[in-house]
């Protein structure tokens, strides 16, 4: 369960309720200082996105706007991820305590599967709505907040990213939701055609700026 929950937390992947209940009732809270060092690893990059989502220079999956091309770490099936976005992703690897072997290829993997998976359901009718990602953030809030065990987590989430409570749970609905309801999405409806994603290696990308990408551990 452990691995499950902080699994989740890496992918940016809306926290579920239910597997933080059980994982702080195992553990009686000792996952408090892993979710505040994840919010620290992640809490300039993030703060960032927040600041430059503001002025209209990316969107939410990270494409490049306007003409801050120079910005572009990479490109996956013609959409140019901003670094900005990426050093999130990256980030979230970086300080997992999964200690993945290398964080940046990683994390490059998740955003080609993002980019893949948002096309697939863009052309299979799979998006969700803004009221069922709403939803399922609200479930996920009410779930951490039914239990002191998950208050005192995403509290410590929070602390580490510096954000409040409800500014995370504004970036959650945001970035981090819709990438949950899309993957959940596109999983059952390949499950139930029997069909099958690409391996990361076949779906077309590029990396754009490799002194950025190489200068990343």
């Amino acid at each position: 369960m452990r691995k499950k929950v902080l699994t989740i937390l890496v992918l940016c992947v809306c926290l579920s309720a239910g597997g933080v209940f059980a994982y702080s009732q195992a553990t009686k809270v000792e996952g408090e200082e892993e979710f505040r060092d994840i919010g620290i690893g992640m809490r300039q990059p993030v703060n960032l996105l927040l600041a430059e989502a503001q002025t209209g220079e990316i969107n939410t999956i990270g494409s490049i706007n306007g003409s801050n091309e120079a910005d572009a770490m990479g490109e996956v099936l013609g959409i140019k991820i901003s670094k900005t976005y990426f050093d999130v992703r990256y980030a979230s690897y970086k300080s997992s305590p999964l200690d993945y072997e290398n964080p940046k290829e990683a994390a490059w993997d998740s955003i080609k599967e993002e980019v893949w998976e948002r096309k697939f359901a863009e052309e299979n009718g799979l998006m969700p709505t803004e009221k069922e990602i709403e939803a399922y953030v609200e479930t996920n809030r009410e779930g951490f907040n039914s239990t002191s065990e998950g208050r005192i987590l995403i509290k410590a989430l929070c602390e580490g990213m510096g954000l409040t409570e409800n500014e995370y749970w504004e970036y959650n609905k945001k970035y981090q939701a819709p990438i949950a309801l899309i993957h959940i999405n596109v999983e059952e409806f390949l499950e139930k055609n029997k069909m099958e994603k690409p391996n990361y290696d076949n779906i077309s990308n590029v990396i754009l700026d490799n002194n950025y990408f190489e200068q990343l551990s």
